[in-house]
């Protein structure tokens, strides 16, 4: 028993009735440090199953904080973001720490927090361009183009638009897709995008 609670059971089944102490967990009473690190050169499938898990976890809250911003609870729908991206962040996906920050953006300028929903769009783009991530890119700038308009920047606003619209030409995307709306529904805020050669 390598744990505080398996050390605890070792030191009362093996306790001296004499002598017997309650105590609550100290140091003492785990193996020694080298055992320790002993152990955890076996441990490196038992890293990628967490590791898997955290993943897993950090989409959950990422889903968990669409649904919330959908519902309106964008202050639970912030904190959930947040924790998904810090989750991406500390394991290394940068998939979803890109996607999870573009979703931040989102929340942040639904609560009129303009400069930091920019910053948090900024950053999703740093980052999902790094990883060739289109889909998630365009989607990000969907919202950046919306962010803009209502910061009264229609040149910027147009511009993110039209590296979205690459994104999906180069994709192949159909008009069913999700970036392909988030793009035509840009049209009553900015204007119709401007003719592409076939």
């Amino acid at each position: 028993m390598h744990s505080a609670i398996g050390s605890l059971a070792r030191y009362v089944a093996n306790a001296d009735p004499k002598n017997f102490r309650p105590v609550n967990i100290t140091f003492a009473l785990l193996p020694p440090l080298a055992f320790l690190l002993g152990a955890l050169r076996l441990a490196p499938a038992h890293v990628a199953r967490v590791l898997q898990w955290m993943v897993i976890f950090a989409g959950f809250e990422g889903v968990l904080g669409l649904l919330q911003a959908g519902s309106g609870r964008l202050l639970d729908a912030e904190r959930a973001t947040r924790e998904a991206h810090q989750i991406a962040h500390e394991i290394g996906d940068r998939h979803i720490e890109g996607s999870e920050l573009g979703n931040l953006g989102e929340v942040l300028l639904r609560q009129g927090r303009i400069d930091e929903a920019r910053a948090a769009l900024v950053a999703s783009e740093e980052v999902l361009r790094q990883i060739d991530a289109r889909i998630y890119l365009g989607l990000a700038l969907c919202t950046r183009a919306e962010l803009e308009h209502t910061a009264g920047d229609l040149h910027a606003a147009r511009s993110a638009r039209t590296e979205a619209q690459t994104a999906a030409d180069a994709m192949g995307l159909g008009p069913d897709s999700d970036l392909v709306r988030r793009i035509a529904a840009l049209a009553p805020l900015i204007g119709a995008a401007p003719d592409r050669p076939d």
